[in-house]
């Protein structure tokens, strides 16, 4: 399957850095209604995709200034970079964003 997935605007939905913090957009959390939610993160290896999904017992994104979360740091060193999120079902399927 190959997508070609465009976002409107500057704002990148979702930033994965090396140090396992996750960084999503207020327009991402607004759209997939993320605030406040907890989230628990999931990898389709043989894919290489990034999801995650709303769960009670998963980590609470942090609001604020920025909205904020950290995943695994083995997940992250494997995930860097700038991602489009698409819903599908419950799961949210993060898309490489090429820059």
């Amino acid at each position: 399957m190959e997508y070609d997935f465009h976002f409107i605007g500057k704002t990148i939905p979702v930033t994965i850095y090396k140090t396992g913090q996750v960084r999503f957009s207020k327009q991402a959390v607004e759209e997939f209604q993320l605030e406040n939610s907890r989230l628990r993160w999931g990898v389709d290896s043989a894919h290489q995709l990034l999801a995650f999904k709303k769960d009670d017992k998963g980590k609470r994104l942090r609001g604020g200034r920025s909205f904020t979360i950290n995943c695994p740091i083995k997940i992250a060193q494997n995930f860097v970079g700038k991602f489009t999120i698409e819903l599908v079902g419950e799961n949210h399927i993060l898309h490489r964003i090429s820059t």
